[in-house]
């Protein structure tokens, strides 16, 4: 069944209070657990419906009648097509078997028979089904000239007279485009957001906005616990699913169907939500410790896990750029790439959010929440202890072309690596912080190859104690012109790692080292 034949019965049937809202919720939850276990045949609502007793089935067939397409009660090809879609609608039947009983119909030679013959002598449905879809397919709509109300008459004759149960008046019948009209209307109602709904009460729309706070602070508790991402997405999902069908549930209740989240664990969030200090955060979930460092667009910070024993890194873009569309669509896009992108030199991304207003703290800020890191960025340690040694400049110089080599390696290009965006930890391993400028590019092209020349700015830069200028025009034009390469006298660095420095700078962009897997076997053989 289509989600618009699912989003129909639920409507008609509520409509003509056959179902409770209740009763609706808990047979889409049941629908969504047979969904899970059996996705090759998924159940439709209208089955589940009469299975739990919500709907009879005569109920369900008058219901799922109207939804037949026009000219499907006429003789013929329509009226095979019409009954078929009714046993499938009603869940007797799959569409497998139908089409498997049409091409039955087809090979027969001689007076072919009827469909719903076919399906009952290879035991597919009953004699009783096939009975019950052919009335209600046969069935006619008839209004009240008096009073309006409408009428489903099986089997009803043309020249024969029908009077209104409620009033007396006579019966005349609809048109099929009334009937279709009748239908788009309920189907608009059907889809009409939850939010244009809640707007026409206050007191539940402040109801709603508490429970998605709670279902926030759920996912992070759930996400510090180590649940995965894709059970919470999954949740959500069916959270929008059930919307789509009138009904909000809580992603609590989702969850905790689905064991993943049990009464004591949902009991522990409740309590830290409604504590005073909960209000005062604007990372929900989340304790900032400090800060790691900064740029002209964003901060990254240090943070404590509130439900976990564990800390975390969160780069949030600065208050004063929210409004900034560009700015926000970067950010977006380079938490993206946090979050896929896996390498043991890349920070890891965990989680992508918003913030919330608290205290002096604007709300919808956008941040990410990313893997734990003790230690100082590149720019700190060369501002506050000036020239690093061979062994620690070789050590940063590999790591950070192994991190370039799996971006390249994705077709991507870093674009901007300066020490402010590297993360030194205290025993000298290196995660890149920051995929600002990150883009599309081939492994061989200009983009890639101005990466592997910052690697030998960063490695001149480490050795020396000195600033280098290293934005990426500045890296660029010196790998298209073939500049001269810098003076390195007075460095004090073992041979190999000098004529290694030589060829990162060699005018002779023939001759240069461009390539960021000549980069990382040199430097591995030099730290053997």
């Amino acid at each position: 069944m289509a989600e618009s034949d699912d989003l129909f019965v639920a409507h008609a049937a509520m409509q003509q209070a056959l179902l409770t809202r209740d009763q609706l919720r808990e047979a889409l939850f049941q629908m969504a657990a047979d969904r899970r276990a059996n996705p090759a045949h998924p159940k439709p609502l209208g089955t589940v419906l009469v299975s739990r007793g919500h709907l009879s089935e005569a109920q369900l067939l008058a219901i799922l009648s109207a939804r037949l397409p026009p000219g499907a009660e006429s003789a013929g090809e329509g009226t095979e097509l019409g009954l078929g879609r009714l046993l499938i609608l009603s869940g007797a039947a799959t569409t497998a078997q139908i089409t498997e009983g049409l091409k039955a119909q087809q090979e027969e030679t001689g007076r072919p028979r009827r469909l719903g013959e076919i399906l009952v002598e290879r035991g597919l449905v009953t004699p009783e089904q096939v009975r019950r879809a052919l009335a209600y397919h046969n069935k006619s709509v008839y209004v009240c000239a008096a009073c309006k109300i409408r009428f489903n008459i099986i089997n009803a004759k043309r020249t024969a007279a029908y009077a209104c149960r409620k009033c007396g008046g006579p019966l005349n019948e609809a048109s099929r485009d009334s009937v279709r009209a009748d239908e788009s209307a309920v189907m608009a109602k059907v889809t009409l957001p939850i939010a244009a709904a809640e707007a026409a009460a206050p007191a539940r729309e402040v109801a709603h906005l508490e429970q998605a706070l709670l279902d926030r602070a759920i996912a992070v508790y759930l996400r510090q616990k180590g649940i995965s991402t894709d059970t919470i997405d999954s949740g959500r999902a069916q959270q929008l699913d059930f919307t789509r069908f009138g009904v909000i549930v809580s992603l609590a209740d989702i969850l905790h169907r689905g064991g993943h989240l049990t009464i004591e664990q949902y009991r522990e969030v409740r309590k830290a939500v409604g504590s005073p200090d909960w209000s005062q955060q604007p990372l929900p979930g989340y304790a900032i410790t400090g800060i790691l460092a900064q740029s002209p667009t964003c901060s990254l910070m240090t943070v404590q896990l509130v439900f976990a024993e564990g800390n975390a890194c969160v780069k949030m873009l600065h208050a004063d750029l929210v409004s900034d569309e560009a700015a926000v669509a970067r950010f977006t896009a380079e938490s993206g790439l946090f979050m896929r992108l896996d390498h043991p030199n890349l920070l890891k991304g965990l989680e992508f959010g918003r913030t919330v207003a608290a205290g002096d703290s604007p709300g919808d800020v956008p941040y990410v929440v990313l893997e734990y890191m003790r230690g100082e960025t590149l720019a700190h340690a060369l501002e506050t202890r000036g020239r690093q040694s061979p062994a620690a400049a070789m050590r940063v110089g590999l790591e950070l072309a192994q991190a370039l080599r799996h971006l390249h390696r994705e077709g991507l290009a870093h674009g901007d690596l300066r020490p402010e965006s590297i993360l030194l930890e205290p025993r000298g391993h290196v995660k890149i912080c920051d995929l600002t400028h990150a883009k599309p590019a081939a492994a061989d092209g200009p983009e890639a190859k101005a990466d592997v020349y910052c690697v030998g700015l960063l490695l001149l830069s480490m050795l020396s104690g000195g600033t280098l200028n290293l934005a990426p025009e500045s890296a660029a034009s010196s790998l298209a012109e073939a500049a001269e390469a810098p003076d390195l006298t007075g460095l004090r660095a073992p041979p190999a790692l000098l004529d290694l420095l030589r060829r990162f700078f060699d005018p002779d962009r023939a001759a240069r080292l461009s390539a960021v897997g000549d980069a990382i076997e040199q430097l591995d053989k030099m730290r053997k």
